[in-house]
């Protein structure tokens, strides 16, 4: 087993030692899920990556916690900061300027109608076409 030094500030570790927290321990468990998501992502391929995003723990949006899935990015909007996703499993996600996540049948309601369509063509369903009254 080989030996790594992690830099760490003072005030930073003072903290954590006055809350009890194994530095080390931290750190493996922190390196341990990063290998395990860039490996997963990396199997899905190039364009695939492992996304971090909140959401909400329950359906009354009282307590929200964090979340990884495996995802390759099909549109940025740039305006609002948001991006658009089409996971490893097939759902399409969204990913807002707050880091909050939206994905599945929730979703659809949320996305205008130009990126639905990317989206679709994504999941590999044909786009509905837009009607143009004019």
């Amino acid at each position: 087993m080989s030996r790594t030094t992690v830099v760490i500030d003072d005030d930073l570790q003072e903290k954590a030692k006055d809350l009890g927290i194994n530095i080390s321990e931290v750190c493996r468990e922190g390196l341990r899920t990063a290998v395990v998501a860039k490996k997963e992502a990396a199997r899905h391929g190039d364009e695939y990556e492992t996304i971090t995003a909140d959401i909400w723990h329950d359906r009354h949006g009282d307590e929200m916690e964090a979340v990884q899935f495996v995802g390759r990015l099909v549109h940025y909007e740039e305006k609002s900061d948001t991006n658009y996703y089409l996971t490893a499993g097939g759902v399409p996600s969204v990913v807002t300027e707050e880091g909050q996540l939206m994905y599945g049948e929730e979703l659809w309601g949320e996305v205008p109608g130009h990126i639905r369509q990317l989206l679709e063509e994504a999941i590999g369903e044909a786009p509905t076409p837009t009607v143009l009254d004019i």
